[in-house]
């Protein structure tokens, strides 16, 4: 009892078969093969008939034993020419040893060997060259598929003979449908019928298009054995004597035919259908009658190019030629009238019922369409296939079980997938069509197996008539192919796009960049006046050199406090008791300086402000007022006044007895006035007996915050140790100094020499550097992070193999933007002082390891 095999089972069970390694030729004709000495390795079981021995006994003699050394040589020759044109050579009526008739020969190459066929010599049909240029003129004089496919069934039924000529044409799915028939009286019509995939399995397409014309002049005859020494089997794919399948040979016996001959129709490389040949008795065409039939397939396959293409490209200029163009479609948010426009465009182009495009993470669509959910579980479905450019789906289903239930406004689709990291995509989809199919044969029966495991092809091929439902009309080639084109235009739409958006931020960089340049330089000029306005403020209540240069020293680095702060806050508003810490906390002894307010926030060039009024503050209470005694005491506190501006107040007491000064000085002024100048507040200074008192009040820089007031708040000790301390550290006999701005590098080599190193060197390049450190020998280095054009990380790094004690001098206040091997270095902020050199240097010396930051 026969078992029918599941269609999927078959194809995979078909698509394993190797055909072009059965082994076997159809007996009229003769098969040799001889490798590159000469040697023949291969023989067909006819070799008695043709070359009257044995083929057995003809393995591994030569072949000029059996042929003539000329026809051999021809013969290498012909084999060459097959090997770089991938196509068998074919001579007619060469003379064959003992043949009164010649024979018809077959040259190509296979493995390195050279595989000779012979078979009868035939005569070219009468009229044969007429109806070839008959075929042709016909062929020129149609520009639609069907009628080309009607002029060519019947240009090869007059040069054949064949009973029945048909053109059979593959679709998305491996079926085929016989598309145009020419039949001779009395034979049935197979004229529109389809026949499933498993009929012509994937392998049997593949040999199609490496050899384009295959005939089986007997259906009945299985062929003979080609022997060989070694296991492996002849390929036989360029071979025109090679026999096929023998579920094949039964399938045609199944059907009444008892010859066949196939033409490949090759369109753009790929396997577009086949003109079918079949008669009702064995015929065998001759070799130059098949090649006219091939050079017939290739006249029609280049016709049928003309044909899909003109249509293509016609579609193509209209659509993306048109006003709008497809390039709305990716650019819905600007044009949303546009996008409609090219919808309808391609809808009626393509016979679609809707369109859903995904871009940028914005789905629109138009038509009948799903739900941006439904979108979502469509596209999470394409996610999990293949990737590839275009995806034809005729049925959701097919592409995920539940989706057709979920997505009931879609049949089938066209997927254009437009990268964006797989999220941009275009869906082109169609309604169900309900349509009825003419099968030739139950297609869920088109294999079935026998008792002894054989297949066996289906035995009947009356029409079977089957109703489609859930898919969409089918997409065809040309439809896949303009969809392509539209994805391919749309893509460079957006890279254009995107391209442009880089640009135009490179631009707005750039504009940012010379904002930031423009703003870099009106701060440095600010900076170089604010330092110039100190020098010659403070130069005008100097008592003397050392005087001025003491007054100059604090009152910069208290400015450079302030904006180390500003900047570690990345220039956003900063706690004013943390301002209150560090400008104070180095002018008090323990319990003098108490501070009560709720949390407040400065803006940096409010905070700016009140760092230098602060630091004068603190200045005079320690030279006269409070903080010049122990039991003097600072108390500082601040609120929100009643008109909405912050107030601080500075309140001594304990200290000296106070009386108004005479006349009044460069702090005072930057006490009374410094508010006033940048935020348009003001200060009032009572010289009480009891002690100054100083309120300070501002509308404005400031930003309350929510939290608990601090209150009680005593500072740190002063930090300034005694002069004899700083010059009891150890210093080395040689430093060296590598910075690039010479005034800086000349101040650190003073510094250096007063704290007691007698030979100092400054350079201001790595290069000179590292020259130095090959020299002579070093016993302490302050290093520069940046160098001008370049850095010192070389420098760095041989400082570490050396074991130098170093330390990185650097502008950076925060430890990010100091490259390795420098972080692993002692470092020292810009601008810094005699005193934090001297503490520093005594625990560089000693090997004392890095804080973390």
């Amino acid at each position: 009892m026969m078992q029918t095999v599941p269609t999927d089972a078959a194809l995979a069970e078909c698509a394993s078969e190797p055909i072009h390694l059965l082994g076997r030729i159809q007996s009229f004709g003769v098969l040799i093969a001889f490798d590159d000495r000469r040697r023949i390795v291969a023989a067909s079981d006819t070799t008695r008939h043709w070359c009257g021995r044995e083929a057995l006994s003809l393995l591994d003699s030569r072949a000029d034993a059996v042929l003539p050394a000329s026809a051999v040589a021809a013969a290498i020759a012909h084999a060459k020419v097959a090997a770089a044109t991938g196509q068998a050579q074919n001579l007619h009526h060469v003379a064959w040893p003992g043949r009164a008739g010649g024979a018809d020969v077959s040259v190509h190459a296979s493995g390195g060997l050279v595989v000779v066929e012979a078979e009868p010599a035939g005569a070219s049909p009468p009229g044969a060259t007429l109806a070839v240029e008959r075929c042709a003129r016909d062929l020129a004089g149609h520009h639609d598929v069907d009628g080309l496919a009607r002029s060519a069934t019947t240009a090869v039924a007059s040069l054949t003979g064949y009973d029945r000529v048909m053109v059979y044409r593959f679709s998305a799915d491996g079926s085929g449908t016989v598309i145009a028939e020419h039949r001779a009286r009395g034979q049935p019509s197979y004229l529109g019928l389809r026949y499933p995939a498993s009929d012509i399995p994937p392998q049997a397409r593949a040999l199609y298009l490496r050899n384009p014309i295959r005939v089986i002049a007997d259906a009945h005859d299985d062929g003979v054995p080609v022997l060989t020494r070694g296991s492996a089997p002849l390929d036989l794919s360029l071979a025109t004597l090679r026999s096929v399948s023998p579920v094949h040979l039964e399938y045609l016996r199944n059907m009444g035919t008892a010859a066949s001959m196939s033409i490949s129709l090759i369109v753009d490389g790929a396997l577009w259908g086949l003109i079918a040949c079949h008669h009702r008795r064995p015929v065998r065409p001759s070799l130059a009658c098949r090649a006219m039939a091939e050079s017939l397939g290739r006249l029609f396959s280049l016709a049928l190019s003309r044909a899909d293409r003109q249509p293509l490209e016609r579609d193509i200029h209209g659509l993306l030629l048109s006003t709008h163009g497809v390039d709305p479609l990716v650019d819905a948010g600007h044009d949303p009238a546009g996008h409609d426009s090219a919808c309808v465009s391609i809808g009626r182009m393509m016979a679609l019922t809707g369109v859903v495009t995904q871009i940028e993470g914005q789905v629109r669509s138009w038509g009948r369409a799903p739900t941006e959910a439904q979108t979502g579980e469509i596209l999470t479905a394409l996610a999990g296939t293949s990737p590839r450019p275009v995806t034809a789906v005729e049925s959701l289903d097919g592409l995920r079980a539940d989706l057709g239930r979920l997505t009931p406004a879609v049949a089938g689709l066209l997927a254009l997938s437009l990268g964006g990291q797989g999220r941009d995509w275009v869906l082109l989809l169609r309604d169900e069509v309900e349509r009825h199919v003419r099968w030739a044969g139950e297609p869920g029966k088109a294999l079935q197996r026998r008792p002894d495991g054989r297949l066996s092809p289906r035995s009947s091929f009356a029409t079977w008539l089957a109703s489609v439902k859930g898919h969409c009309e089918p997409w065809t080639v040309a439809e896949q192919e303009l969809a392509n084109v539209v994805r391919t235009r749309l893509i460079e739409v957006l890279a254009g796009r995107r391209e442009q958006r880089v640009i135009e931020s490179t631009r707005q960089a750039a504009r940012q960049q010379a904002l930031l340049v423009r703003e870099l330089n009106h701060r440095v000029r600010n900076m170089l006046g604010l330092i110039k306005g100190l020098v010659q403020q403070t130069a005008r209540n100097a008592s003397s050199v050392e005087d001025l240069t003491a007054r100059l020293h604090d009152r910069v680095h208290a400015l450079a406090r302030a904006y180390t702060q500003v900047e570690k806050a990345n220039w956003q508003p900063t706690s004013l008791s943390a301002l209150l810490q560090e400008e104070t906390g180095a002018f008090g002894e323990p319990g003098q300086l108490d501070v009560e307010g709720s949390p407040v926030l400065l803006e940096p060039q409010a905070y700016l402000s009140f760092a230098m009024v602060i630091h004068e503050l603190a200045t005079n209470a320690r030279k006269y007022g409070a903080l010049s005694v122990p039991q003097g005491r600072v108390w500082i506190s601040w609120s929100l006044s009643a008109d909405g501006g912050l107030q601080v107040d500075w309140r001594e007491t304990g200290g000296p007895a106070v009386t108004a000064p005479e006349r009044k000085g460069f702090g005072t002024r930057v006490i009374r006035q410094g508010l006033e100048h940048q935020l348009h507040g003001h200060a009032t200074i009572d010289f009480e007996p009891s002690g100054v008192h100083v309120r300070l009040w501002t509308p404005r820089g400031f930003v309350p915050q929510p939290g608990k007031p601090a209150t009680r708040r005593p500072h740190a000790p002063r930090i300034d140790p005694p002069a004899a301390e700083l010059h009891a550290a150890p210093m080395p006999d040689t430093a060296l100094v590598v910075e690039d701005d010479l005034v800086i590098a000349l101040l650190a080599e003073s510094m250096l020499q007063q704290l007691g190193c007698s030979h100092v060197i400054t350079v201001g390049t790595a290069d000179d550097a590292l020259r130095q450190l090959r020299q002579q020998s070093i016993g302490l280095v302050l290093l520069d992070v940046n160098l001008g054009d370049h850095s010192s990380e070389p420098v760095a790094q041989r400082l570490i193999e050396l074991g130098i004690p170093t330390i990185v001098t650097t502008g950076y206040s925060d430890t990010d933007s100091v490259p390795e091997p420098l972080r692993r270095l002692r470092r020292l902020c810009k601008p810094y002082t005699k005193t934090e050199l001297a503490l520093l240097i005594p625990r560089v010396m000693a090997g004392a390891p890095v804080p973390a930051s």
